[in-house]
């Protein structure tokens, strides 16, 4: 009786583990046929990597209040954009990754010096204060300013993002926020390192849908870097 139990259990702990390496491969499978942002990497560095990234398109949302929820406020009304709220209520294909930054602190050009000053806090709509965060959708490349409808959401902003050279280093985890600031971080700590000088905010990365299990999850800080010949000039 012990031994058929040993082997119910042993049986059981098969499919259990077997069905999750499936579920895991549809998951990366999933993430690998969705659209990803186009970059050629200028430098393989020790733990990150120094990407020139091709300008793009993103709809756009710019939120209030903790880290933590901007992202899943966000989320919504982008969603809802793509998959119809807009005026030609057309389905437009989602792209990965789902980005989130501060919003950058506010330049001010004075004669001498050049200071800077930290965006002012305000309240959004759903009674949020604090920070300000922006979460993006990248739109897909088919896709230029004067063909993509109009969202219905008037939060929903669409902008073009320029080429930029990034500093990126990539791990697995849930990609919580306290996990994105470690690694933010480590980042930092590398490129001061390097001697690789960081030129804006940080934007967190994260490639998957919320079921991916945590050791198969892709998530991404990205830090904007002046590096070869833009450090010379």
């Amino acid at each position: 009786m012990i031994r058929i139990v040993m082997l119910a259990a042993f049986v059981l702990a098969c499919v259990i583990v077997g069905g999750a390496y499936v579920y895991a491969s549809n998951t990366e499978l999933e993430r690998d046929k969705v659209e990803q942002p186009k970059y050629r990497v200028l430098a393989v560095k020790d733990g990150y990597e120094i990407r020139r990234y091709d300008a793009c398109i993103v709809a756009q949302i710019e939120l209030d209040g903790p880290e933590d929820s901007a992202m899943n406020r966000g989320f919504r009304p982008l969603a809802g954009y793509i998959f119809g709220g807009n005026v030609k209520r057309s389905e437009i294909a989602m792209t990965s990754p789902v980005v989130q930054q501060a919003v950058e602190s506010e330049k001010v050009a004075m004669t001498s010096p050049v200071i800077q000053q930290p965006a002012p806090q305000a309240t959004d709509d759903e009674g949020f204060g604090g920070p300000r965060h922006l979460v993006s959708f990248i739109m897909p490349r088919e896709y230029k300013m004067d063909t993509l409808p109009v969202p219905n959401d008037e939060r929903v902003r669409l902008r073009e993002v320029p080429a930029r050279t990034s500093a990126v280093i990539r791990f697995s985890g849930w990609g919580d926020t306290d996990a994105m600031k470690q690694k933010e971080q480590e980042l930092r700590d590398l490129l001061d390192k390097d001697g690789v000088r960081v030129d804006g905010a940080p934007t967190y990365a994260r490639y998957d849908p919320p079921w991916t299990l945590p050791n198969r999850r892709r998530n991404e800080i990205m830090l904007p870097v002046v590096f070869g010949e833009e450090a010379s000039s």
